[in-house]
């Protein structure tokens, strides 16, 4: 659920650009009432889609988050355990003092945990909106506007 909630929050952004655009060209229509009537109902659809976003970032922040705080508590007590079941003599080695096997527990796990959770929800996003922002730029018509899109990815993919 986490995860779908993390595409859909991605999948937003380049809808809300193509509803924004409907938005704008409702302040060309010729009647004034028509202006009204339609920036009453954009409006309100960029009202859901709001909603909607909300939605998706409470389940994906508190469902990856969530799951990635189990899997560190998972480790660290997997860690520990492993140590307390040493012998005697591997808590001699300078290597494995109380100091260091402390710090490389908070150390290891810690960098596991910064690699799911919070992170794993970014980039899911930052996939949805790659992969719809494309799909509406190619199912909207303009092509070579999608083309060039995906010409680029690759550099500023390289470039993060």
């Amino acid at each position: 659920l986490a995860v779908v909630s993390a595409l859909g929050l991605g999948a937003i952004i380049p809808a809300t650009g193509v509803i924004f655009t409907r938005l704008i060209a409702v302040f060309f229509y010729p009647e004034p009432e028509d202006v009204r009537r339609q920036a009453a109902v954009w409006a309100s659809v960029m009202v859901a889609v709001s909603v909607a976003q909300l939605v998706m970032e409470v389940m994906r922040a508190s469902g990856l988050g969530v799951s990635g705080e189990r899997l560190t508590k998972r480790l660290r007590t997997a860690a520990f355990g492993n140590m307390l079941a040493q012998d005697m003599a591997w808590y001699d080695l300078p290597a494995n003092s109380a100091a260091n096997l402390s710090a490389n527990l908070a150390r290891d796990v810690t960098l596991v945990s910064a690699v799911t959770g919070e992170s794993t929800g970014i980039q899911l996003a930052n996939w949805g909106t790659m992969v719809v922002g494309l799909a509406l730029i190619f199912s909207l018509g303009a092509w070579q506007l999608g083309l060039v899109a995906l010409c680029v990815v690759p550099v500023v993919g390289a470039a993060i």
